[in-house]
C-alpha cells in the first residue's frame, strides 16, 4: 500500500463509488439478507486503513492534481486491510457466512470481474457451480465439484437472483480466474410446472442459428 495516499476531488468521488460497490460485493459474498453497510461509517473505516483519522480528514487533505493516475480502492488496500475495515462495521442483516478473508477474497474477485466488463452479466465459476447444484432443476444436471471446468450445458430455473435478470437469448460470462467463457440462455416451458426455465449452453449463440465461439 502507498504511504497515506493523497486524493484529488475526482479520485475522492471514485473512492466513494468503489466503496459502495465493494460493500455490495461483500454483502453478496456473505449471503446476507436485508443487509447494508452504513456509507459514512464505511468510508471512515476505509480512510482509517489508508492512514487517516476518518473520511473528513482524507477530504480535508485532498490535493488539486493527481499524484497517481491509477489510484483506486482495490489497488491501494490489501484484502487484510479490507477485512480489518469491515470488521469494525455492522451490516444489520442476517448473514449465511462469517466475515473472513475468504469472503473478502471472493468479493474482491467479483468486483474485479465486474469492472472488466460492465456491459455483460457475469458470474464466478464457483458461484455457478453452487447455483446449478442447488437449483430446483438440479435433478436434470450434473452435480459439479471444484476443478471440473466450465459446464457445456445445463438447465436452470429463473429463481436464482442472477438468472432472474436474464431473458431469452441473453449472453453472460463465467469467470475462472482470468479465463472466462460466454454462455447463452434459451427459454423453455417446464412440461409439468409450466414455469419458464432456461436451457443454458456454452458459446455465444443467436436465435438465427449463428454461433460465434465461446468468448
Amino acid at each position: 500500500m502507498l504511504s497515506k495516499p493523497r486524493f484529488n476531488e475526482t479520485q475522492i468521488e471514485t473512492l466513494k463509488t468503489d466503496t459502495k460497490s465493494l460493500s455490495r460485493a461483500i454483502i453478496q459474498s456473505l449471503e446476507a439478507s436485508g443487509a447494508k453497510y452504513p456509507p459514512q461509517a464505511t468510508l471512515n473505516a476505509i480512510s482509517f486503513e489508508l492512514g487517516y483519522k476518518d473520511f473528513s480528514e482524507l477530504c480535508f487533505l485532498s490535493v488539486p492534481v493527481r499524484h497517481y493516475e491509477d489510484l483506486s480502492l482495490l489497488s491501494i488496500l490489501s484484502n487484510e486491510q479490507i477485512l480489518s475495515a469491515y470488521k469494525k462495521l455492522n451490516h444489520k442483516g442476517k448473514a449465511e457466512k462469517k466475515l473472513d478473508i475468504n469472503v473478502i477474497n471472493h468479493a474482491r474477485r467479483s468486483l474485479e470481474m465486474k469492472q472488466q466488463d460492465t456491459n455483460e452479466p457475469s458470474i464466478l465459476l464457483e458461484d455457478l457451480y453452487e447455483a446449478i447444484n442447488n437449483d430446483v432443476m438440479s435433478e436434470y444436471n450434473h452435480q459439479y465439484k471444484e476443478g471440473e471446468g466450465f459446464p457445456r450445458q445445463f438447465k436452470m430455473s429463473k429463481e436464482h437472483r442472477f438468472f432472474s435478470e436474464l431473458e431469452d437469448w441473453d449472453h453472460f460470462r463465467v469467470y475462472d480466474g482470468s479465463d472466462y467463457k460466454c454462455y447463452t440462455v434459451e427459454e423453455f416451458e417446464h412440461i409439468y410446472t409450466k414455469e419458464t426455465c432456461f436451457n443454458v449452453v456454452l458459446g455465444r449463440r443467436y436465435d438465427n442459428g449463428l454461433s460465434l465461439g465461446d468468448k
